[in-house]
């Protein structure tokens, strides 16, 4: 099963819930958590724009810092996705294209 890393917030937790379904869905709340996880092996990881008081670009900085890491270079933005079954269903989608591309 694919293995999805989720650096957000807890209000994001239902929306990722209902898009990811089915695929083993981690979560973490800071930095610390963060790079505790990513030493582990995750097919993606998603990192929203308020991750422990917005140090997103600090997750990614790791992330690539790291040779074993994923190569990320995919972003979606889910604020043009829209809050609702259309919109997630576009970021499962978008999950599922990520995900295969790595096989």
């Amino acid at each position: 099963m694919k293995r999805i890393l989720i650096a957000d917030v807890p209000q994001m937790d239902a929306r990722y819930h209902a898009a990811l379904c089915g695929w083993e869905v981690a979560f973490v709340r800071t930095m610390s958590q963060a790079r505790r996880a990513i030493t582990e092996r995750y097919d993606l990881v998603v990192i929203g724009v308020y991750f422990d008081d917005s140090q997103m670009f600090d997750l990614v900085r790791d992330i690539r810092a790291d040779p074993k890491a994923l190569a990320g270079d995919e972003f979606i933005d889910l604020e043009l996705l829209g809050d609702d079954a259309a919109g997630n269903s576009a970021l499962r989608a978008a999950a599922g294209r990520l995900l295969k591309e790595q096989q």
